[in-house]
């Protein structure tokens, strides 16, 4: 966290920004965001705002939001997502959960992307069908791909 004296060098304040500016915007990080502070590493992004509106606009456009940071795990979460020893139920409940948590983010699959996923994670035994139903022209829902899944499971 910063505060204003902070900011003052020989009695000389730094970056023009008056005393009452510093110390609204040190009062107003510490009331929203009271687990964040300013570091150097980032105020040189801020030295050109005039107003504590203009660093809020300035922070909030160049630093990563969290939602996106979410979304980028979960994505590659997707991607990583494999069978391996799992039986057909436990691998899908994991990639519906994965589904739903990107729903939740805001951005959610097609369902031709989750089959994508889910047909990329599956053991080598499932070949077969994954190729029959990569060739079909409208991609298989939930529910029947989790039922043709486990009688192919069974079945072998």
């Amino acid at each position: 966290m910063f505060y204003v004296n902070d900011l003052i060098s020989n009695g000389v304040l730094l970056f023009g920004w008056s005393r009452d500016g510093l110390y609204i915007i040190s009062k107003s990080f510490t009331t929203l965001l009271p687990h964040a502070f300013l570091s150097t590493k980032v105020l040189h992004l801020v030295v050109d705002c005039q107003t504590s509106h203009d660093l809020w606009m300035t922070l909030e456009t160049v630093l990563p939001s969290p939602f996106n940071s979410r979304n980028m795990q979960l994505h590659v979460s997707f991607q990583d997502l494999r069978q391996n020893d799992n039986i057909v139920s436990v691998y899908l409940q994991k990639a519906n959960a994965l589904f739903d948590k990107l729903v939740v983010v805001g951005t959610p699959f097609s369902l031709e992307d989750f089959n994508l996923y889910v047909f990329h994670g599956l053991r080598g035994d499932f070949g077969d069908l994954v190729t029959t139903f990569s060739t079909r022209t409208e991609p298989i829902s939930h529910t029947d791909l989790h039922n043709h899944l486990l009688t192919h499971e069974f079945m072998h």
